[in-house]
């Protein structure tokens, strides 16, 4: 089955695009997705599907394509275009215009005083004729059905059709057990009907499920597709409500349920719609509207939004650009600054002695005897302090070429020794700079003698 609206959506579109939240989450699994869903094995399958002629009111003719099974929207196609070409047929309005004049022929008869009356031959024979063009509208209205389903379908459609015309009791359209059997009707051909829908398979209750789906899980994507597309779309997902299994049907349904099958009104399709649109555009169009303005009309609702579009798609483009170099500005901070993993990765590499950290890694056998503080700044093949007997290398000096990076000195002697050495070299660089300085301030005061003579000489 083909379907106008599925080929305005874009291949990267899905039906979680347009949803809010988990929908099979929140009270199973609707039966129509805002998202078409459609048969991958139609798609791919390179055999030529069935079709049939059928002839409609006159000497006019159409081919239309069998059902040949599928998802539920598909089968709820199904069942729209068999209300269609019923119409156009005209098998509704044959039977009406038979029962009618069945009707009038009895009356007619009833009229009639005398019984002999040849008259009576002649309206016997007008209402034989008036019951058989009724009957023959309800067999073709059932026949038509058939005709529509592939040859593999045919059979469980008949026995279908069979239980629906014989059952005794049977459930009508509120859930009540009436006695007696539905006959070849069109309240056993809508109940047929409901039971194929059911065997598709969908649930008792699509008609509810579809309803709470609708109320408060689509929602319209951002800038993917076009408003006029999504309200179409939400058009023709009000229009299956007719076709759906309702709670209702069910035996021993409450008087107080509704029944599900009624569909939105225009006023609620209205509010609907500004609901799942995004948030800004439902804004932008109350922003326009007068105080106590209620939308009542779907189509003036359509061409407001629409109206409105452009200018909020060039909004949010901009608020997109604008996430975007936020987004990146947080990726380069993030890159500047090295993650708690970088830095331990980092410490890895480093050669022993190098950090804190890597001291904890060294050991040195030599220096954990004699001089412990230092124990864990390298290692004992690498030790410049200490011979293997307990002798000091080199007269207890460390060549400085070769030192370890040493935190801690030996003794507190040494530490004495390292302090007056430092001082020393601090006063010894502390004189150097005040006799640059008094020399600068020197030849400062000779300058400003000879200009100022300079001067005198003019």
């Amino acid at each position: 089955m083909s379907n106008g609206w599925i080929s305005k959506i874009p291949s990267s579109l899905s039906a979680k695009d347009c949803e809010r939240g988990n929908v099979v989450a929140l009270g199973g699994e609707p039966p129509i997705r805002i998202v078409p869903a459609f048969s991958d094995e139609k798609a791919e399958s390179t055999v030529k599907p069935e079709t049939c002629i059928i002839k409609l009111v006159g000497d006019t003719k159409d081919t239309y394509q069998k059902y040949d099974g599928g998802e539920p929207e598909e089968a709820l196609i199904h069942v729209r275009l068999y209300t269609e070409v019923l119409d156009r047929k005209g098998c509704k309005s044959h039977w009406a215009t038979a029962r009618l004049q069945i009707q009038s022929l009895q009356a007619e008869k009833a009229a009639l005083i005398d019984p002999d009356d040849p008259q009576h031959d002649v309206l016997n024979t007008s209402i034989a004729e008036a019951r058989k063009a009724k009957k023959d509208a309800m067999a073709e209205a059932w026949q038509l059905f058939e005709r529509l389903l592939n040859t593999r379908l045919v059979a469980p459609w008949q026995q279908i059709a069979r239980k629906a015309q014989t059952q005794n009791p049977y459930i009508d359209g509120n859930g009540k057990k009436i006695v007696g059997t539905r006959g070849k009707s069109w309240i056993a051909l809508t109940a047929a009907i409901r039971m194929w829908l059911v065997g598709t398979p969908m649930e008792e209750n699509a008609a509810e499920r579809h309803r709470r789906y609708m109320a408060v899980q689509i929602r319209m994507p951002t800038r993917v597709i076009k408003v006029r597309v999504f309200i179409d779309r939400v058009r023709e997902m009000n229009e299956y409500f007719q076709f759906l299994p309702s709670q209702k049907e069910v035996e021993g349904a409450p008087d107080e349920l509704k029944n599900g099958k009624v569909p939105f009104t225009q006023i609620e399709l209205c509010e609907l719609v500004l609901m799942a649109v995004p948030y800004n555009l439902s804004s932008a169009y109350w922003a326009k509207q007068k105080k106590g303005h209620y939308p009542m009309d779907l189509d003036a609702l359509t061409d407001e939004l629409v109206s409105l579009e452009p200018e909020f798609n060039r909004l949010q483009s901009l608020l997109d650009a604008k996430k975007k170099e936020d987004a990146k500005g947080k990726a380069k901070k993030s890159d500047e600054k090295p993650s708690a993993a970088k830095k331990s990765q980092h410490g890895k590499h480093q050669k022993p002695g190098g950090g804190w950290a890597n001291k904890q890694k060294c050991l040195c056998q030599r220096c954990a005897q004699w001089s412990p503080q230092v124990k864990n700044t390298h290692n004992t093949d690498k030790c410049l302090k200490w011979e293997k007997d307990g002798t000091p290398k080199n007269g207890g000096r460390i060549p400085r070429k070769q030192a370890h990076a040493l935190t801690r000195s030996d003794s507190f002697e040494e530490m004495k020794k390292s302090y007056a050495t430092l001082s020393k070299g601090l006063e010894s660089i502390n004189r150097k700079l005040e006799r640059r300085s008094r020399k600068r301030s020197h030849r400062d005061r000779k300058r400003a003698e000879s200009d100022y003579s300079s001067d005198d000489s003019y």
